[in-house]
């Protein structure tokens, strides 16, 4: 049967936060996408929880399999599904961008490792953006 979708609700905070942890547990293409980033963005003050029913999930045998997540605003997103769900991949794009984006249009957080979904929002018209995020770093075994 294929996963279904479903608007979320506040009753789906916890199944997304399992679905971010099995997502990185499988890979680290989208650590700075995580359960944590989540949670803060959830909380956050600044959060207009009157919009948060426009993030979609895909749900396949009660657990969530993809998401398209909004950052904060609609105009910046997070797409993504678990590998073995990959062929959902288009299907969420499309319904990030024809909910998620504002005036401005939509940008996608994609890492530079994830070529396959690099190549399929390239071939979906959206273009590269010289925009980075920078992941601080330090090896604990080396002195300060």
């Amino acid at each position: 049967m294929k996963p279904q979708f479903k608007n979320y609700s506040s009753k789906d905070y916890e199944a997304v936060c399992d679905f971010l942890i099995e997502l990185n547990r499988k890979s680290r293409n989208h650590i700075n996408w995580n359960w944590g980033r989540f949670e803060w963005m959830m909380e956050h003050p600044e959060f207009d929880k009157s919009l948060m029913n426009s993030i979609g999930i895909w749900i396949d045998d009660d657990r969530v399999v993809g998401a398209a997540i909004y950052d904060m605003y609609f105009g910046e997103a997070f797409v993504v599904v678990l590998p073995e769900y990959s062929a959902l991949y288009p299907e969420i794009l499309d319904y990030a961008y024809r909910e998620l984006k504002d005036e401005n249009g939509l940008g996608i957080a994609i890492c530079d490792t994830c070529f396959d979904e690099i190549c399929t929002v390239e071939s979906t018209g959206f273009e590269i953006a010289e925009q980075t995020e920078i992941v601080m770093r330090i090896d604990l075994n080396k002195e300060l």
